[in-house]
This record gives C-alpha cells, structure tokens and sequence, in this order.
C-alpha cells in the first residue's frame, strides 16, 4: 500500500513539475530583466578581461561569496585579481540577480516561493536539501534500489533552490517519506549503516 500511495504521489509531481516554463530571455516574463544583465555582464567582463592583472589574490566580495555558499553557478572560481576585484564582485553581483530572477520565476512555476533576503530560510532550506542527500545515501549503501526514493530525490532537486520556509516543509516531508521507504524495506535493517 505504502508504494502505491508513493508512486501515485510521485506521478501528480512529475506533472506538476513538467510544467514550469524555462524562465530564460526566451520567456517574457523575465526575458528584458535578462537581456539587460547579460549586456551589463558582457561589457563588464570585456573590461576585466583587458585589465593587467598585478597577480596578487583579492577577497571575494559579498555576492561572491552567496553564490558560492548557495551553490549557484559562480562566474569565476578563483578568487579575484587585486586589479580587478571590483569589476569581479560586480560581474557576481549581476550573476547572483540573474540567478535569483530566474529562480523566483522556476518556484513561482513551481507554487512555491523564493526569499532573496531571507537568510534563515537559505540556511534551512539548504539543510533539509542536505538531509535528504544523506538519506539517498544511506539507502544506496544499505542497497534499496528504489525508484520512489530516486523520484523523490529528484523532486527535491528540482525546488532545493526555492529558498522559503515551505520549501523546507516539503524537502522535509520528502526526507520523511524517503525514511519510510527504507524502514519498510526488509533487508534495510539487516545490513550494516
């Protein structure tokens, strides 16, 4: 019973999910916000790139630094040149608003929210994300090859980045019923953890 209710729960996500428009400068809801960062970003990086660089390493500035701890992609890895850090930090800072946009845009689709301000919300969401990842692993480890964890995993990857307290809601629902999946398994306490 318990996975006919999980793969009929898991099928009224997928639909839900498929949904979502792709939130680029093709959809017209952000596509003007878009074009005009990606111009500002271009010129930006067209000058950093012509600078002499003195070789000696910067601190990452503010936006550098979120969009490394959010895991959203970064425009360099590296920490900056000493001759360019404000050209760098600003590139990030345009990446970080291109990123968020998009990504109100995918949670909106989604029914979900997404705080830029909210750092309580980043932190647990980010967390719970974590949680979720942990027990994927454990269940690969204790060797349940299932497909309603697999889809739950996934559907939490698709809303780890809505940074609002009811995504941390539902990736911990998703952490509970992944739980109950591996207790239900039979040979789940048997293996060693």
């Amino acid at each position: 019973m318990l996975h006919k209710v999980t793969l009929l729960g898991l099928a009224l996500l997928t639909f839900t999910t498929s949904v979502h428009a792709k939130c680029d400068t093709d959809d017209p809801r952000v596509a003007e916000q878009l074009k005009a960062i990606n111009k500002k970003w271009e010129d930006l990086h067209k000058a950093m790139m012509s600078a002499k660089f003195v070789g000696k390493e910067a601190k990452r500035g503010k936006c550098a630094i979120t969009l490394l701890r959010i895991g959203a992609p970064a425009p360099f890895a590296l920490p900056p040149d000493e001759s360019v850090k404000e050209a760098h930090e600003a590139i990030s800072c345009l990446a970080l608003e291109k990123w968020q946009l998009q990504q109100e845009c995918k949670c909106h689709d989604r029914g979900l929210s997404f705080s830029r301000d909210d750092e309580a919300a980043e932190t647990a969401t980010l967390q719970a994300y974590k949680d979720v990842q942990a027990l994927r692993v454990k269940a690969t480890k204790i060797g349940i090859p299932n497909e309603a964890i697999r889809s739950f995993v996934d559907h939490a990857d698709e809303i780890k980045s809505c940074f609002d307290m009811n995504t941390v809601s539902l990736l911990r629902k998703i952490d509970h019923d992944i739980q109950n999946i591996i207790e239900a398994e039979p040979n789940s306490n048997s293996k060693p953890h």
